[in-house]
């Protein structure tokens, strides 16, 4: 026997309407002026001719699937990850009591959820480089020989180190909005579940999940499109190869040739589409894959 959840109410679109007009004015204004710029139309420069030649360059590029392959995998990883841990610190959070461990751990998470993402690198280069504090540590215990034999997390091809440093700042962005919403399940699901002899994993998997799924998936598809489209986090702890989309943007757009900017213009109008496209397909299997019934 399943029980179908009840669709949320309908949202005031009227009411929402003028911060959407708003933010959609000025995201297209500034996509259609970066998509004019990225065809080499830019008086200010003497550039008078429209041409797909920035396109062209950028798309004929031997690494640019490879390095657009990277960036999806980068950022899906990372807000997987996140998702995942936030969730489960989420769950516990809503099934402890209020006391001081409990109290603890969620001003931990508001902490590491206002901590810029600088402050996520520098941490983790302090601590998990083949110098920082984790390798002297294992050096000094005996567990390893040398420094050199601490895994290479950062600045390796893998992207380990971006990872982290998303995964570090994801976390708590995840944990604290699930967990308002744990907190406000009623309890009767609860009870009648274990009446008919849930277990608790079974009670969080069939109706925790479902009753916040639509939160998850907002929050997922959130920290994916700002992974992918981040710039300081992979151009401090990216290897040389391969690079991320970002990246490469980023270089282009502080490049002293000014010649560059209808490619950087160009990438940035590619990123855009490909982040979007990326961000609603990665929403809609995750909300599949949660689901919407309690069974």
């Amino acid at each position: 026997m399943s029980v179908r959840l009840t669709k949320n109410p309908q949202i005031p679109w009227l009411l929402l309407l003028p911060v959407l007009l708003l933010y959609g004015i000025l995201i297209g204004a500034g996509l259609v002026t970066a998509f004019i710029e990225s065809l080499g139309y830019i008086p200010a420069l003497g550039l008078l001719r429209p041409s797909w030649d920035a396109y062209r360059s950028i798309l004929q590029q031997s690494d640019f699937m490879k390095n657009t392959l990277f960036s999806i995998w980068i950022a899906l990883v990372s807000s997987l990850l996140s998702t995942i841990f936030g969730v489960l610190i989420a769950k516990a959070i809503s099934d402890a009591r209020a006391n001081r461990l409990t109290v603890l751990t969620r001003k931990s998470m508001q902490l590491g959820l206002i901590l810029p993402y600088l402050y996520g690198i520098f941490l983790v280069m302090t601590f998990l480089g083949q110098a920082g504090y984790v390798s002297r540590i294992l050096y000094h215990t005996g567990i390893i020989q040398e420094p050199r034999q601490f895994p290479a997390l950062l600045y390796d091809a893998s992207g380990m180190g971006m990872v982290l440093v998303f995964v570090f700042k994801g976390t708590p962005f995840v944990a604290l909005f699930v967990s308002n919403i744990l907190s406000r399940v009623s309890a009767e699901y609860q009870d009648v579940a274990r009446t008919l002899g849930a277990g608790h994993w079974t009670v969080f998997r069939r109706i925790h999940l479902p009753l916040s799924s639509s939160v998850i998936v907002w929050c997922a598809s959130v920290l994916f499109a700002y992974d992918l489209g981040s710039f300081e986090v992979p151009y401090l702890l990216a290897a040389i190869r391969p690079v991320t989309l970002s990246t490469q943007l980023y270089s282009r757009y502080i490049s002293p040739d000014l010649l560059k900017i209808p490619q950087a213009m160009a990438l940035s109008v590619l990123l855009f589409l490909i982040g979007f496209s990326c961000t609603a397909l990665y929403a809609v299997i995750l909300k599949k894959v949660l689901g919407g019934r309690i069974a």
